[in-house]
């Protein structure tokens, strides 16, 4: 049992607070991609901030790891199975209560957790094709134990910790409170919910019209989340991402020079 909590990553004496890692991965996402990102969404007709929708993105990826039931290893190495699914339930449902008061947003949190669902979709079994095509199916050796297992991790999510990460987090952003708010609500429902009604629930995170914009924002996560992970001397579970990391950071060298105060101390990088 791990003393400090939550986690973004433990191995034995090693460990990385949660916080550090989603403000780290935020930074860099907009440091990074925050041009690519205009484009991308001057084509979907949105008028949003770039800067903010790529903090929004990387600072919700893992929020679904603040749960209690990924706390405890007997190797002392944590494993995070299935976080991402987590973290996009409860971005995703925050976008229906946010709905009620800012319609734009609610689209905009919807969209941020498709991408989030796919940050890990190098790993095996972990990509939405697979485990949204099981849980359709209703196949009883994958569907179902995927849906028993997100749903064993949403009830083990402590809101106060939540709400701690969230405050800290997205301090003066827009709409934070409303934000705050609505992972909350979210996160309430869900734990509440019948299996039955998470295995509809996941079912939403389906790509449509919208795949090519969940399609951008994905890889610009999955970047900015190796490329903070790496720095961390971290590197990901799955045989290929980190060969794709490394040919992208030949890639992007002199952006990330320009970004390299996002990877420097501890919760840094907000600016």
């Amino acid at each position: 049992m791990h003393s400090t909590w939550p986690l973004a990553y433990a191995d034995g004496n090693v460990s990385e607070p949660l916080l550090d890692h989603l403000i780290r991965t935020a930074c860099l996402a907009r440091c990074l991609f925050e041009d690519r990102a205009l484009t991308l969404l001057r084509r979907w007709r949105r008028a949003w901030d770039p800067g903010y929708v790529l903090w929004l993105l990387g600072f919700l990826h893992d929020i679904g790891k603040a749960s209690d039931g990924y706390r405890s290893s007997s190797t002392g190495k944590l494993g995070f199975p299935l976080h991402e699914y987590v973290s996009a339930l409860i971005v995703y449902y925050c976008g229906d209560a946010a709905s009620e008061r800012e319609v734009d947003l609610g689209d905009l949190m919807k969209v941020l957790a498709k991408s989030i669902a796919r940050h890990h979709a190098a790993m095996v079994d972990r990509d939405a094709v697979t485990v949204i095509t099981a849980i359709e199916n209703s196949l009883l050796t994958s569907g179902e134990k995927y849906v028993r297992r997100i749903s064993y991790y949403l009830s083990k999510v402590d809101e106060s910790t939540l709400r701690s990460l969230l405050v800290e987090g997205l301090k003066d952003m827009p709409y934070s409170t409303l934000i705050t708010e609505s992972v909350l609500k979210a996160l309430e429902k869900l734990k509440g919910s019948r299996q039955s009604f998470l295995q509809q629930a996941l079912q939403k995170l389906k790509v449509g019209r919208d795949s090519w914009v969940v399609g951008g924002l994905t890889g610009f996560l999955v970047l900015a989340d190796n490329v903070a992970a790496n720095a961390f001397r971290r590197v990901s579970d799955d045989g290929f991402t980190p060969l794709y990391i490394s040919i992208w950071t030949r890639e992007l060298r002199d952006r990330l020079d320009r970004c390299s105060t996002c990877l420097q101390g501890t919760v840094t990088g907000r600016g």
